[in-house]
């Protein structure tokens, strides 16, 4: 059956006998591929345990009997009591599969690329079993039990990654009775949701284990409703552990050069020991973390991420991929128009012509892609894109006295060798909100000179880039 199918309602896409026997049980599970099926059940007539594939479109690939005469005592056929505490159940993360019989519960080692499955240990447990489940991590194996006397439904929890051959489960009453016949049809199952549901037909509940991953004593079993008329819903669920598939997530759309890229999946089942985690990208980087953060990433980290999940306790690596596709932030630079020295305004504005789908805003609070400044300060202009990308630039403006570099002397410009000259730089205002550089390397406003050259005075505004300069020739002629 397509369980998708008739809006939800389920479609059935193959119908046809598969073994010709009867079978009591079935279950399934995923192929390694994570495509195909296998279909577990079991043959009472000829006590054979049979894996059958199908591909994706349901049709049979191929079909496996493997003899269990060594585990389980052969039926006789006039018990067909017994034949409905028979059931199966495959989980893809232990790689293992499970079926109840008559007081034991038999666990088996599942091939989940070739469909062979052998012995790995029994456990015995109540005479009449109602159902067995895993939890979705595949550490523990559930079994429903209808104690001696049928005065009491019990839960056990097998733990499976404990190597004992002989294990004492721990065990949890569910509901105790009095003077009253428990009903044959209650059940267990594991739902899509990751819970746990028990059918307790005798009262019309049904309860429900929210966290079936942890130990049987940090669990509560809650009632969750009463319901009447609903029969058994053994095969309302799903029958078989989920397959986990990743779901690779980005904080995307993200912008290059802004803050941190985190990359991450889904997948966080912490109780599944030994878990790789192996990232490859396609420009050749690696990681090997649950989540992948990069600071300030750059558009060369785009291209096509890769995550493979690995344990020896995963029946198949987890795979899935990731294209990050980072928008680039806008590119410009705030040019400033017009002269700050002696003046009282300057234009600034973006260098670039944007769309009109971009926005600006500067830190005065205007929109517009050009402004006037009229007094000091620092002004930041933000452009954002369509994709929500945005880039700051800064300039500052500082308006003051432009100084009029001069240069006076105290003598002639012409002299000779043993004679010597002052110059006096001035700036036209007052010195002491002047900075000075002579070219031969004096930072005072006069200097003393006894050698032949060009001298150069720069002269600086103390709080603005007002600047100007001058220079002079002066000669020195060698003695006859």
């Amino acid at each position: 059956m397509d369980l998708n199918g008739n809006n939800g309602e389920g479609k059935v896409i193959f119908n046809d006998s598969l073994i010709e026997e009867n079978c009591i049980g079935v279950s399934g599970g995923y192929h390694k591929n994570g495509k195909d099926i296998w279909v577990i059940t079991y043959n009472y007539k000829t006590n054979f345990i049979v894996s059958i594939l199908f591909d994706e479109n349901g049709l049979v690939k191929e079909k496996k009997y493997f003899n269990n005469y060594k585990q389980f005592v052969d039926l006789n056929p006039l018990e067909k009591r017994s034949y409905t505490f028979i059931q199966i159940r495959v989980n893809n993360l232990s790689n293992k599969t499970a079926i109840t019989y008559f007081g034991k519960v038999f666990l088996y080692n599942f091939d989940n690329e070739t469909g062979e499955i052998t012995f790995s240990n029994n456990y015995n447990t109540s005479l009449y079993q109602y159902g067995l489940e895993f939890s979705p991590n595949g550490k523990y194996l559930y079994i429903l039990n209808m104690l001696k006397n049928k005065e009491a439904l019990e839960i056990q929890q097998f733990n499976l990654f404990k190597k004992d051959e002989i294990q004492i489960p721990k065990t949890k009453i569910i509901k105790s009775y009095t003077n009253r016949q428990i009903n044959k049809s209650n059940a267990i199952r594991l739902s899509i949701d990751g819970k746990l549901y028990i059918s307790d037909n005798s009262f019309n509940k049904i309860y429900q284990i929210n966290n079936p991953n942890f130990d049987l004593d940090l669990i509560q079993i809650n009632e969750i409703q009463n319901v009447y008329n609903y029969g058994n819903f053994q095969h309302t669920f799903a029958s078989s552990s989920p397959i986990f598939k990743l779901n690779l997530t980005s904080n995307a759309p993200f912008c290059a050069n802004s803050d941190t890229l985190k990359l991450y999946s889904n997948f966080s089942y912490s109780e599944i020991p030994d878990v790789v985690y192996e990232w490859t990208v396609s420009n050749g980087m690696k990681y090997s973390t649950d989540f992948v953060y990069i600071t300030n990433p750059n558009i060369s980290y785009n291209g096509k991420y890769y995550l493979r999940v690995t344990s020896k306790f995963l029946s198949a690596d987890i795979l899935d991929s990731l294209e990050l596709n980072l928008f680039p932030p806008p590119e410009f630079d705030v040019l400033k128009i017009g002269e700050e020295c002696g003046s009282s305004a300057v234009k600034l504005r973006c260098d670039r012509d944007f769309p009109t789908t971009f926005t600006y805003l500067w830190n005065t609070g205007a929109t517009t892609a050009e402004i006037s400044a009229t007094i000091n300060g620092v002004y930041t202009l933000t452009v954002t894109d369509t994709n929500g990308c945005k880039t700051s630039k800064s300039v500052t403006v500082t308006f003051g006295q432009k100084p009029i570099a001069s240069i006076s002397v105290t003598g002639p410009t012409t002299f000779c060798e043993g004679g010597k000259v002052e110059l006096r730089a001035s700036g036209g205002i007052n010195s002491n909100d002047l900075f000075f550089k002579w070219s031969s390397g004096e930072t005072v406003p006069n200097i003393t000179v006894t050698k032949s050259g060009v001298y150069r005075v720069v002269i600086k505004h103390k709080f603005s880039d007002c600047v100007d300069s001058a220079e002079i020739e002066i000669k020195v002629n060698a003695n006859l």
